[in-house]
């Protein structure tokens, strides 16, 4: 089986290196799940880079509460599902944030270790609870209205994009256990 280190993904690490949205991939086969990539837009996001390789993600958590949130993300990982979830996260400046996580962790390939793929999106200072981003409102305000369409339109299509990342991966996944094989 490659090494965290021999991970790769060929010419699709370029593609992923692009993506607008913030993307982690971990390797759940080994202890506490350190990531193996990290992209330029998580970078951008949090102000870590490649030198966090090999570390789990929760340095993002400094020393903020995130109980149930990491109690859902065990959950996921354990079940092998998907999850949506916000954490309180802070920047490598220090600066604190909301991050939705959206995570999936892969089915197991022969020959490759167990990962899941990370996108985060940063949801800004203000807790989400406590400004409705993710209520549903009673029609009647046009410009509440409207702001929260937008909101929708912008997270469904962060969704869409990670949902892309996961099954390019998961494809490259396949065709390398397939290679494997021959």
């Amino acid at each position: 089986m490659p090494s965290t280190n021999d991970l790769q993904f060929g010419a699709l690490r370029d593609k992923l290196q692009r993506l607008p949205y913030a993307l982690t991939i971990s390797n759940v086969s080994l202890p506490d799940h350190p990531l193996v990539f990290i992209n330029s837009a998580f970078s951008r996001m949090t102000g870590y880079g490649e030198e966090m390789l090999g570390q789990n993600c929760r340095f993002l958590q400094g020393d903020l509460e995130n109980g149930a949130a990491r109690a859902e993300l065990r959950e996921t990982l354990e079940g092998r599902k998907r999850t949506q979830v916000v954490f309180h996260n802070q920047r490598k400046d220090g600066e604190r944030f909301y991050n939705l996580l959206l995570l999936e962790r892969l089915r197991d390939f022969e020959g490759l270790p167990s990962l899941a793929i990370g996108s985060q999106f940063d949801l800004g200072p203000d807790n989400p609870e406590h400004t409705g981003l993710f209520e549903d409102t009673t029609p009647g305000n046009p410009v509440i209205d409207v702001t929260h369409q937008a909101k929708a339109i912008q997270f469904e299509r962060r969704r869409v994009v990670a949902d892309a990342a996961v099954r390019l991966i998961q494809s490259w996944c396949v065709l390398n256990e397939v290679l494997l094989r021959d």
